[in-house]
């Protein structure tokens, strides 16, 4: 914050003129002894340190924000395959089995909607775990079949 005080004491400091102390203030977020040091020319190594600093904001993607993200799309996708079964009102559970075969939850299609409609951020981490752990998503529908949901998804995808 920038105080008739602070230009003050930077003119008396300085003698520089109303405009130029302002617009160094500014620079340098009411900061009154960078401001000092900018006008009196001492400034300049700090000014080239912050230019060759990283701008992470145009910094390129890494590899992990790019995983990340395709991660979060495909747990999206995945909840939203449930969503569209669970909408067409003939599924009836929902089982997620690991790597093993072995079922790591067992669940009805209601209460599994209702914890993805009260929770769609934990929803979205189990998942992402899920994906990140090669476990399978499988919805019973109640003509007996049985659909991999990544199959389903990925069925999908060729169809567009």
């Amino acid at each position: 914050m920038i105080t008739m005080e602070k230009i003050d004491y930077v003119i008396s400091v300085t003698g520089a003129e109303y405009g130029k102390v302002r617009e160094a203030l500014l620079s340098c977020d009411g900061d009154v002894d960078r401001a000092i040091r900018m006008i009196m020319g001492e400034d300049d190594a700090e000014k080239e340190q912050n230019e060759q600093s990283y701008d992470f904001k145009n910094a390129k993607r890494t590899k992990m924000e790019d995983m990340s993200d395709s991660i979060s799309n495909f747990g999206s996708e995945i909840i939203d395959a449930v969503r569209d079964f669970w909408e067409k009102g003939n599924a009836t559970k929902l089982v997620i089995m690991d790597e093993h075969d072995e079922v790591i939850l067992n669940v009805s299609m209601n209460l599994g909607a209702i914890w993805t409609v009260i929770a769609p951020v934990a929803a979205l981490m189990g998942v992402g775990i899920g994906i990140l752990s090669r476990w399978e998503f499988y919805i019973y529908l109640d003509d007996g079949r049985v659909v991999n949901v990544k199959d389903y998804i990925t069925d999908k995808h060729r169809m567009r």
